[in-house]
């Protein structure tokens, strides 16, 4: 798995204009744990929405900002 650097996530966040919202998760190659990664990133990206709201992002960008996330516009 590549990481970001400290530098890199550094210069995104200088670059970037608007919110940013950064997720970080370890998924599992096989085995079980593998169904639940899925719903992990979901409740990740849930929590990022509601973060932007709290933060003062309209609703309906923050629900677009994390939906894009996965591919999906809801």
């Amino acid at each position: 798995m590549a990481t970001l650097s400290q530098e890199e996530l550094k210069s995104v966040i200088a670059a970037g204009q608007g919110p940013a919202v950064f997720i970080f998760l370890p998924t599992h190659r096989a085995g079980p744990e593998i169904q639940q990664d899925p719903i992990r990133l979901r409740n990740l990206l849930k929590q990022a929405e509601s973060r932007l709201i709290t933060e003062g992002s309209r609703s309906v960008n923050a629900r677009e900002l994390s939906m894009s996330s996965l591919g999906t516009r809801n």
